[in-house]
């Protein structure tokens, strides 16, 4: 029991740092996108 709960624990670890990597790398991309787009904008509308 022992040997099967440590052997199953690192994939839990690995897969849930995977999962919330992923999630974080997701936002701030779309975050980096947002503020990239708001800031073109906002520079498109001063123009005008």
């Amino acid at each position: 029991m022992s040997l099967k709960q440590s052997q199953l624990s690192p994939n839990i670890v690995l897969y849930r740092t995977l999962f919330l990597f992923r999630v974080y790398s997701t936002n701030f991309m779309a975050s980096v996108m947002e503020s990239h787009v708001t800031e073109r904008e906002g520079a498109r509308f001063s123009l005008m």
